[in-house]
């Protein structure tokens, strides 16, 4: 992709591109930094450029286009922030979370001392190297001052309740087309989006501005639904980064759900993956779900978190015969045969499969696990319990009272194992 101080008419757009030129540099540099902190200086550069950069997009750089001509300038500019904006989303969610796991690996302490220092200085000094290419700018192209002149009283001034007349075009170039704007809606309405995923836009009347942008952007309904799709998907990945979902970061993401046009039973149906670890990630965060009306006889004072459809497998092993052999017979007098060769056949393992042993549903609660089936019952308390291993499909539970670990086949492990984590945390350590 060309640089942006190499793209017509973006190239005067002095902080995005010292913002872009500052963002590369860093990203080259975090993959050969050493330390976990130097790349944590780096990915906080890249990550908040990059919302800088979207941000600036509609106020620095779409004026600037939309000011210019219509030429084969302005539609190349129109084109690259086009392709930078379908970059930028991604880069976001991306950098986004190398940034959560960096912060996690040097400690958050140490992460806001990097953050408010030398990440702070960088880009401190980008919003200074714009400001004197603004101001060299602005002396390369100063006019000369006009003459001084004593007009009549009479002659031609403006009425100070009527604004000054429009000057007209220079020789030689035409006014701007009627059509401008509206090429220009379609960038206009993917650099919100681009504002909406990087979570620098108010969330107060957002649904209003998302449709009234996307009717100006005219897009067809099939590539607005993947843009929009997109644009969840690269918020979703940024506020989950660190897997935790706070109740601000929850309010957030449903609330730009719902101006995207998203109903709940969107959510459910369009990402499904997501759904789970939006769920995982809010049980991280300490906020278990309860269930209102449990299968389950619950104890007193006791909550069922999650009812789930399970089956208990058991390991089946398989065993064929092998080695059987009746030998040979051959005559040695009339009437007699003498037979030679002949072994014993061994059974052998060939191998070994899980099978449903039992079906049911699995509870789990503040206190226990519970499985109840249609041949039996099993109880795993937490405050017995030795070690839990956690499948996509299941999830297998050691009990000191239970010489056998118990392998359940569930619709969502991550999900049963999140849930028995915390619960278990609490109950053995308060």
């Amino acid at each position: 992709m060309r640089p942006a101080a190499a793209v017509p008419i973006v190239s005067e757009a002095h902080f995005f591109v010292a913002a872009e030129e500052e963002r590369l540099r860093a990203m080259h540099a975090a993959q050969d930094a050493e330390s976990g902190e130097r790349r944590l200086e780096h990915a906080l550069v890249v990550t908040n450029l990059l919302q800088k950069q979207i941000s600036r997009i509609t106020q620095d750089v779409m004026p600037t286009i939309q000011e210019a001509p219509e030429s084969a300038r302005r539609d190349e500019a129109i084109a690259w922030i086009k392709a930078w904006l379908d970059l930028a989303t991604a880069a976001v969610a991306e950098w986004g979370g190398w940034q959560e796991r960096l912060v996690e690996h040097v400690g958050r302490a140490r992460a806001e001392e990097v953050a408010s220092g030398p990440a702070t200085e960088r880009i401190r000094a980008v919003v200074e190297e714009a400001q004197r290419r603004h101001l060299a700018t602005e002396v390369a192209v100063l006019p000369p001052p006009p003459p001084v002149r004593d007009p009549a009283p009479s002659a031609g001034l403006a009425s100070p309740e009527r604004p000054p007349p429009r000057p007209a075009p220079p020789a030689g170039v035409a006014p701007a087309s009627p059509s401008a704007p509206a090429r220009d809606a379609p960038v206009e309405y993917e650099a919100l989006l681009g504002q909406i995923a990087a979570g620098g836009v108010e969330l107060r009347g957002l649904a209003r501005k998302v449709e009234a942008a996307a009717e100006t952007a005219g897009f067809r309904r099939r590539k607005d639904a993947k843009l929009r799709a997109r644009t969840f998907q690269a918020l979703a990945e940024r506020v989950l980064a660190d897997d935790r979902l706070t109740e601000a970061e929850e309010h957030e993401l449903l609330s730009v759900a719902h101006a995207l046009g998203y109903r709940d039973d969107d959510i459910a149906s369009s990402f499904g993956d997501l759904l789970n670890r939006l769920l995982v990630c809010r049980i991280n965060d300490g906020r278990l779900p309860e269930v209102t009306s449990p299968r389950l006889i619950a104890k007193p004072g006791e909550i069922v978190h999650l009812e789930t459809r399970a089956e208990l497998m058991k390991e089946v092993v398989h065993r064929e015969y092998r080695g059987g052999s009746s030998g040979v017979s051959f005559p040695i007098a009339p009437g007699v045969r003498f037979r030679t060769g002949s072994t014993r056949g061994r059974s052998v393992v060939t191998g070994t499969s899980l099978q449903a042993a039992d079906a049911g549903v699995l509870s789990v609660t503040d206190a226990r696990l519970v499985f109840q089936g249609q041949k039996k019952t099993q109880e795993s308390r937490l405050d017995r319990l030795t070690g839990f291993d956690v499948y996509t499909d299941g999830i297998r539970i050691g009990v000191s009272n239970r010489q056998t670990a118990s392998l359940y086949r569930v619709d969502s492990g991550i999900v049963v194992g999140a849930l028995v984590n915390v619960a278990a945390q609490r109950k053995l350590y308060g």
